[in-house]
């Protein structure tokens, strides 16, 4: 499984002076207050539409999402922009699957053959016409190169001469664009939900070209034949107003006759809907929507697979690409660690001389060391030397091909690297602040008129261009909705509550780890500062204190993530560890009023107890990449794979955030190789457990090895 999504890239890279990567998966609805409906009057519609559902005999499954706080009048208005044109005319389906189609599967899904890209949101902005085309062609590059390229939607939107736009518009008006002068990278055009921003024109390379679009006939087995033959298929479907908090299973509607919204399908399953067949539909509202952004529509319903088209990829000679699996933590300190990439030159070869394995050792110097083919096609490989126990290990890859193109992974390092750390992690700390567990608002100087933290279920507030100033949710899945944050209450414009007039400050209890060498800090925080008449100028401090110490930074920063950023840092780096550490969050808005909002949530502690070390001074049982997981997160199913130097006793145990037994896994004897052991997210009575953070500890002959990781329902 690869767990690093590739962006190709041909040149145009954005400097990092712009600092704020724009998520497409946490665009939400530019609605203000006043346009959103209550909590009340969103619970009535919500039970007024199971009712009508449950009239009709439906059995799919609703719940309150970002979207259902939205009045269903202006969400027509805000997300459904198809606009077909004069002379398409749409047919009656013809209830044909399982007499031209022998030969097909009964079910077929891209997700399981790496030929879906990562789920988009298309913000407050009719522009779903654009993210069906994008879909299509994404997954067509996907399937021939091997690798997901991100194309940059906005580009489209505010480049084509159709007259599509934020107000509707039509999936050839996106191919024509890609036809004419090809698609660009997202990193060189992030999307904006704005059709007022100008077309670039030819400012950046087009890493991908469309060639011949094709129409799918509006049958089944048509439909199944293009997705099955060529990728995920741009489609069009008719949204209802009880589509919008669909939650599961398998949803059902008549078909008017027209479509309102443009979709991707990227598979089918004929056992669905009591064996009436079902439809996988990939959504353009983010991964909050439906069942992680995708959906189960009956074969006739809600015309659903109208306007079907798929795309020819047209490959540039300018593509060069890395897949990376990161290393994970490991208590291994006696073998190298070998890191593994694929890399893919679409029109060269890898240049040896000039592609390297960067790595360092505890802030030390970096190291280069060079790539090396391995018997497989594309694969390269690298060693990190064996480190002893409590050493951070920091690593980032560089390629180059024979027609000068360059990438690197992460894409800004170094200053932003792959990290791991060699070492017996325990968890110490699992603070989701759900509880009120001793964490403190206020610090001397504070004087912030507004946004003073507190712990709350934080409600969302958007700017008008489809950006989520502050979050929605917090970041633990449910049955969590706690987090902190510098104002939790939303108001009638993203400024009512942002922090103002100066700083506030939040602050830790006073933990002691006066028994650990090495304290690894581990949690996810939220913070934008790119909004108002002055943006960029604030930071964002955390810092640490040990004893009377001063408070040393961890993080100081004007660089905003306006999404759950998650935040990796060595304790030991910053202050020395003893009886009474402290931390500390500030947020301040301290300049001429730009928008400040900051949250914390899931602050987790691991550590490596004093002479722990001496547990790994033979060769343990356990070698090469330790624990392995994908994917991760997860929302079913979670594959974990290590390899066994030798036979011998193997545990495998699953526990919850505050370390109670979850389900032992395995629990035996395992012969020698490449072990793989499947979680299928229910505990030792067979009950699914909730989302949320889960930690797995492997446990041979004595050495362990610990993660993190985390189910979405």
């Amino acid at each position: 499984m690869r767990s690093e999504k590739l962006r190709a890239i041909a040149g145009g890279r954005y400097a990092v002076a712009c600092a704020c990567l724009v998520l497409l998966g946490l665009l939400m609805p530019a609605v203000s207050q006043a346009e959103r409906l209550t909590p009340q009057e969103e619970a009535a519609w919500i039970a007024t539409l199971r009712a009508e559902i449950a009239a009709r005999g439906a059995t799919f499954q609703i719940a309150a999402n970002s979207l259902t706080k939205i009045p269903w009048e202006d969400f027509q208005q805000r997300y459904l922009g198809l606009r077909i044109p004069e002379g398409i005319e749409s047919h009656p389906i013809i209830d044909d699957h399982g007499i031209n189609d022998r030969d097909l599967p009964s079910h077929w899904d891209w997700r399981e053959h790496a030929g879906v890209p990562g789920m988009r949101h298309q913000g407050a902005c009719g522009s779903c016409w654009c993210f069906s085309a994008a879909v299509a062609f994404e997954s067509a590059i996907m399937i021939a190169e091997g690798f997901e390229v991100d194309i940059s939607e906005q580009y489209a939107l505010v480049c084509n001469l159709g007259g599509s736009s934020c107000s509707g518009g039509w999936m050839w008006d996106a191919y024509e664009v890609w036809q004419d002068y090809g698609a660009i990278a997202e990193e060189d055009m992030p999307y904006e939900a704005d059709d007022t921003i100008p077309c670039p024109g030819s400012t950046y390379p087009p890493i991908a070209a469309a060639g011949t679009v094709h129409d799918v006939d509006y049958t089944v087995s048509a439909i199944k034949q293009a997705i099955y033959d060529h990728g995920i298929i741009s489609a069009t479907v008719m949204v209802y107003p009880d589509l919008v908090p669909y939650e599961g299973g398998c949803y059902t509607h008549d078909c008017p006759g027209q479509s309102n919204h443009a979709i991707g399908l990227v598979g089918w399953d004929d056992d669905y809907c009591d064996g009436q067949g079902a439809w996988i539909m990939k959504n353009s509202w983010g991964d909050d929507w439906g069942m992680g952004g995708y959906a189960y529509i009956r074969y006739d319903a809600a015309c659903i697979g109208q306007n079907g088209t798929y795309v020819d990829y047209v490959p540039i000679a300018n593509l060069l690409g890395i897949n990376h699996e990161p290393l994970e933590n490991t208590v291994d300190s006696t073998s190298p660690y070998e890191v593994v990439a694929e890399i893919i030159s679409t029109g060269g070869s890898v240049d040896l001389a000039e592609s390297y394995l960067a790595y360092r050792i505890n802030n030390q110097t970096w190291a280069q060391v060079v790539l090396i083919p391995s018997a497989s096609p594309n694969e390269y490989l690298a060693d990190i030397p064996a480190q002893p126990t409590g050493t951070k290990v920091e690593y980032y890859l560089h390629a180059e091909d024979t027609v000068d193109n360059e990438k690197t992974v992460p894409i800004w390092a170094p200053e932003e690297s792959y990290v791991f750390i060699v070492g017996d992690l325990e968890l110490i700390l699992c603070e989701d602040y759900e509880q009120d567990s001793g964490w403190t608002v206020g610090a001397a100087g504070d004087d912030a008129t507004s946004g003073i933290w507190e712990r709350v279920d934080p409600q969302g507030t958007y700017n008008d261009g489809g950006y989520m100033v502050q979050p929605e949710d917090d970041h633990t899945e449910s049955p969590g909705v706690l987090c902190f944050v510098t104002g939790g209450q939303a108001g009638s414009s993203v400024g009512d509550h942002d922090v103002d007039g100066g700083k506030t400050t939040l602050l830790s209890p006073i933990y002691d780890f006066s028994e650990y060498e090495l304290i690894l800090l581990d949690y996810r925080r939220w913070y934008t500062n790119r909004r108002g008449s002055s943006p960029y100028n604030d930071i964002w401090e955390v810092s640490a204190r040990s004893g009377e110490s001063d408070w040393a930074p961890i993080e100081y920063t004007s660089i905003c993530r306006e999404n759950w950023s998650h935040q990796i840092h060595i304790l030991n780096d910053f202050v020395e560890l003893g009886p009474e550490v402290q931390f500390r969050f500030v947020a301040s808005d301290e300049g001429d009023g730009s928008l400040v909002e900051a949250a914390l949530d899931d602050f987790l502690i691991k550590g490596i107890r004093r002479g722990a070390s001496a547990i790994h001074e033979v060769t343990p049982i356990l070698a090469g990449p330790l624990l392995r997981a994908a994917p991760n997160p997860f929302q079913s199913e979670i594959a974990f794979s290590f390899r066994l130097a030798e036979r011998g006793p193997v545990v495998l145990r699953v526990h919850d955030c505050a370390g109670r037994l979850i389900r032992v896994l395995q629990a035996s004897a395992m012969a020698p190789g490449r072990q793989r052991v499947v979680w299928d997210g229910r505990d030792g009575a067979g009950q699914s457990v909730p989302s949320g953070v889960y930690m797995a500890r492997l446990i041979a002959d004595g050495v362990s090895h610990q993660m993190s990781m985390m189910l979405i329902r």
